[in-house]
C-alpha cells in the first residue's frame, strides 16, 4: 500500500471512513524520518497531485485528437505538434512547409484574412477539412511576435469529437476538460494561452476570453524571484515537465497558494510545441491538512502522540537540554499481563484498558512531560529536565501506583502492572534514537525482574541484550536442527516410592555453547512466540516417547507436560492435543497437563475452556506451583483439575521452617477437602519425605527419588517394575 494511495483516498473518504483507517494510516507516517517533511511532501504528491496526474494522462490521450500548429502570415506550417499530421490525413515527414490555409473550407477563408490583416482581433474558430474530408475544427490565434511581427497559432481538433465525443477519447478529453475540479490551461511553445476551462475560471477568476492570446504571466504574485522561473523553465526544457507549488494573483487580487503541474509536448525535431498545465488551489484543503497531521502524529486509539511525534518531540528536548545543559529524562513503560487480557477477553477490551491507561498516565506525570504511545501496549514519558534517578523513580512510581486500581471492563476487574525502563540525556545517549533504544533495553530488564518495577538502563544491560537477541536467534534454529531433547524425572507414589508418573522437562544442547539453562530460553520462547511451536513439539515427542515405551512392552505410566499460558490460550490448542493422542496412540488418561498457579488466576476464558475440554477427555490436569500464588479456596473448589504440586519453596526446608510446614499441611488439607491428589516436588532428604507422608501426601518428586533421566534410564524402572523389583 503506497502512502499516495492511503492520503488520496484518505482525503476523498467522509470522516467515519477517516476514522476507520486512522490507525494504518499513522503506521505508515512511522516509517519516514522527518514525519513534517514527508507529510507536506505527502500532501504535494497527494490526492490532487495523483488527480493531475492521471488526468494529464488522459488529456494527452486526447491529444491524439487534438493539435497545435504554428504558421507564419502566409499560413505556412512551421511548427507542429505530433498529432497535426494524423489530424490533416498527411505524410508526417510533408508537415513542416504545408499551407495550412488550404484545409480551411470556403466559408471561413475570409475570417482568417481578417484575422491576419485586422491587428485588433486575436482569436476566431474555423471550420478544416482534412486530406480525407474529415471534418475539424480550430481555433486560431493571432499573436505579437518580434521577430515576424505576429504569427498564427491553430489549435485544431476532430468535428465529430468537439460535436458529440463518438470517440471513447475524445469523450474522456472533453468531460475532463469541462467536469475537471482542476485548472487546466493549454498554452503555446511561447506560453501563449490557446484553451482554458472552467475550473480555471473559477479558481482565477479569469473567463476564457479574457485570456485567450495572453500569457500566464497575468497570474503572477510576484512573490518569486527569477532564479524560480528560470529553474522551472529548465526543468522543462531538461525532462518536459515541471511540479511544486506556486504563489499566483486571482483576478480580484487575491494571492493563493496552488500546485501546479506542467507538461509540454514536442514536434519531430524536439522543439517544443504546447504546454498543459493543471493546479490546484491548495488553501481549499487545509482543513484536509490539519486532518491528516492529526491522524499521522497521533495515535487514534488513546490521542496520545504517536511514535512519530514522540520521536520529534524528544528531539527537541534532546535540542533543548543541549543548549542549556540540561537533562532529559525518558520512561519506557510496557504493561505486564496486558497480552493475557487482549487474547483472553478480546481486543476490544483490551483497547478499552489501553483508552483508560493513557489516560491514568497523563495525569500521573507533569503539564511539561509528553506522555506518547509508540504501539501495543508501549508507551514512553518524556521528561525534561529530570536527572536525578530519586526525582525519576518518583515519577515511575507513580505510574505504577496508578495500576494499583484495577480497570472495571464489562463488570469484570482487571489487573495489569507496568514494567518502567529509564534512560537520561547525555548520561546514557546522545540522540532520541539510542535514548528509545536504551530505556527499551532497561524495561526489558524490569520485566525480567518479575515486573511492576522501575530499572535503569546501564552498560550491563546492552551485554544482557546482546546476548538474549543472541539466544532467540538459536533458539529459532534449534528446533529446525533437532538441538532440543526431552529428559524425564520420575514422580513415585508415597508409601511403596512406586513408579507412577514422569514429568518431560526440556533441554537444548546448543553447539559451541553446551546445555543452555531452561530459564534461560523457556521465559524467551514466550516472549517471543516461539513457544507454541516449541511447546507442540515437546508435546508431541512426549506422546511419541509414551508409545515407545508402550511399544517395547513397559508398563504404563503418567507423562507431565508444562504448558505455557499462551498455548492453553490458543483456541486451537484442544484440536492439537487431540491429533497428537491420535497420531501417537496415546490413551488421554496417561496425559497430563501441567500449568501454574499464576496462570490459573488470570481471568483466561479461553483457557479454562480448554481445560475443560480436556478433562471432559479424559486429560488430567495439574497445577504446578502451588502456593506461591494467591488461590482462595472458592477459587480452586470452581477449577478443572485433577492434582496440585506444592512448590518445592515449601519443601526445601520443611524440616527445618514450621511456617513451610504449616503451609503444606494446609495446602494437602485443603486439596483433601477437595478429593484433589497432591505431588511435592523438590524432595531431596528422607527427613522432607517422611514429614509429607506424615500429612497424607499422594507423591513425591525430587532427587530423592531420581534427578530428570534420559528415555533409556526410565526404561530401566519400568523393567523393574514390570519384573515386580522395587523401585
Amino acid at each position: 500500500m503506497s502512502m499516495e494511495f492511503v492520503l488520496g483516498d484518505l482525503i476523498d473518504l467522509s470522516s467515519w471512513q477517516l476514522d476507520r483507517y486512522a490507525e494504518d494510516f499513522s503506521t505508515l507516517f512511522v516509517e519516514y524520518q522527518n514525519i513534517k517533511e514527508q507529510l507536506d511532501h505527502a500532501l504535494r504528491e497527494g490526492p490532487r497531485a495523483r488527480e493531475i496526474r492521471r488526468n494529464i494522462k488522459v488529456l494527452l490521450s486526447g491529444m491524439a485528437d487534438m493539435g497545435v500548429v504554428v504558421t507564419d502570415c502566409n499560413g505556412i506550417i512551421r511548427k507542429a505538434s505530433p498529432a497535426i499530421a494524423g489530424l490533416l490525413g498527411a505524410d508526417p515527414n510533408s508537415i513542416h512547409g504545408l499551407s495550412l490555409g488550404r484545409f480551411v473550407i470556403d466559408a471561413d477563408r475570409q475570417v482568417i484574412g481578417d484575422l491576419v490583416l485586422t491587428l485588433g482581433r486575436e482569436a476566431t474558430d474555423v471550420r478544416l477539412t482534412s486530406i480525407g474530408g474529415v471534418a475539424l475544427f480550430g481555433r486560431v490565434l493571432r499573436v505579437p511576435d518580434p521577430e515576424q511581427g505576429y504569427r498564427i497559432t491553430w489549435l485544431l481538433r476532430m468535428a465529430e469529437a468537439v460535436a458529440g465525443d463518438t470517440g471513447q477519447r475524445g469523450a474522456l478529453f472533453s468531460q475532463l476538460y469541462a467536469r475537471s475540479t482542476n485548472g487546466i490551461m493549454v498554452t503555446d511553445a511561447w506560453g501563449t494561452i490557446l484553451s482554458t476551462n472552467p475550473a480555471f475560471t473559477e479558481i482565477t477568476g479569469y473567463a476564457e476570453a479574457e485570456v485567450l492570446g495572453k500569457t500566464p504571466a497575468l497570474l503572477s504574485s510576484g512573490r518569486h524571484d527569477g532564479e524560480f522561473y528560470r529553474r522551472m523553465w529548465q526543468s522543462l526544457a531538461d525532462t518536459g515537465e515541471w511540479q511544486g507549488e506556486i504563489w499566483n494573483r486571482r483576478k480580484n487580487g487575491e494571492i493563493y497558494l496552488e500546485w501546479l503541474h506542467i507538461l509540454a509536448t514536442s514536434d519531430d525535431q524536439g522543439s517544443p510545441v504546447d504546454y498543459i498545465a493543471m493546479f490546484y488551489d491548495v488553501g481549499h484543503f487545509s482543513s484536509d491538512r490539519d486532518r491528516i497531521y492529526e491522524l499521522a502524529n497521533h495515535d487514534s486509539l488513546t490521542g496520545l502522540p504517536n511514535r512519530a511525534l514522540c520521536k520529534d518531540r524528544l528531539q527537541q528536548a534532546i535540542a533543548q537540554a543541549r543548549r542549556v545543559g540540561g537533562s532529559v529524562g525518558l520512561l519506557f513503560i510496557d504493561l505486564d499481563r496486558f497480552k493475557e487480557i487482549n487474547d483472553t477477553l478480546g481486543h476490544a477490551v483490551g483497547d478499552q484498558v489501553l483508552m483508560d491507561f493513557s489516560w491514568r498516565l497523563v495525569h500521573a506525570v507533569r503539564d511539561t512531560d509528553t506522555a506518547a504511545r509508540l504501539g501495543g501496549d508501549e508507551f514512553v514519558v518524556i521528561a525534561p529536565g529530570l536527572a536525578s534517578e530519586d526525582d525519576i523513580r518518583i515519577v515511575a512510581q507513580k505510574i505504577i501506583d496508578s495500576l494499583a486500581v484495577p480497570f472495571v471492563i464489562d463488570g469484570r476487574d482487571l489487573y495489569v502492572g507496568a514494567s518502567v525502563g529509564v534512560a537520561v540525556y547525555p548520561a546514557h545517549g546522545d540522540s532520541a534514537d539510542e535514548l528509545l533504544r536504551q530505556a527499551d533495553t532497561a524495561m526489558y530488564a524490569a520485566k525480567g525482574d518479575g515486573g511492576n518495577a522501575c530499572h535503569f538502563f546501564d552498560d550491563t544491560l546492552e551485554r544482557r541484550r546482546a546476548q538474549r537477541l543472541d539466544i532467540e536467534g538459536g533458539l529459532r534454529r534449534a528446533l529446525a536442527q533437532g538441538q532440543l531433547r526431552l529428559v524425564y524425572q520420575p514422580q513415585v507414589a508415597v508409601g511403596d516410592a512406586r513408579l507412577v508418573g514422569v514429568e518431560a522437562l526440556l533441554r537444548w544442547d546448543r553447539p559451541g555453547h553446551g546445555v543452555v539453562p531452561p530459564d534461560q530460553f523457556i521465559p524467551l520462547a514466550e516472549a517471543t512466540g516461539l513457544i507454541l511451536p516449541i511447546g507442540e513439539w515437546v508435546l508431541r515427542a512426549a506422546c511419541l516417547q509414551l508409545a515407545a515405551w508402550r511399544d517395547a512392552g513397559l508398563p504404563s505410566l503418567r507423562m507431565a507436560v508444562n504448558v505455557a499460558a499462551r498455548q492453553l490460550n490458543d483456541v486451537d490448542f484442544v484440536s492439537r492435543v487431540m491429533a497428537i493422542l491420535e497420531e501417537t496412540a496415546t490413551p488421554p488418561g496417561n496425559l497430563e497437563i501441567e500449568i501454574t498457579e499464576s496462570q490459573l488466576m488470570e481471568r483466561m476464558h479461553t483457557g479454562l475452556d480448554n481445560l475443560k475440554q480436556l478433562r471432559a477427555l479424559g486429560v488430567a490436569v495439574a497445577v504446578d506451583d502451588f502456593g506461591t500464588g494467591y488461590s482462595s479456596l472458592g477459587r480452586v473448589q470452581s477449577l478443572p483439575i485433577d492434582r496440585i504440586k506444592i512448590d518445592k519453596s515449601f519443601v526445601v526446608d520443611l524440616n527445618v521452617n514450621g511456617d513451610s510446614y504449616a503451609i503444606a499441611h494446609a495446602i494437602v488439607a485443603m486439596a483433601l477437602a477437595l478429593r484433589l491428589e497432591v505431588i511435592a516436588e523438590g524432595v531431596e532428604l528422607q527427613e522432607q519425605a517422611d514429614l509429607l507422608a506424615g500429612i497424607r501426601c499422594h507423591e513425591f518428586q525430587g532427587y530423592l527419588f531420581g534427578k530428570p533421566l534420559p528415555p533409556e534410564e526410565i526404561a530401566v524402572l519400568l523393567q523393574r517394575m514390570k519384573g515386580d523389583a522395587p523401585c
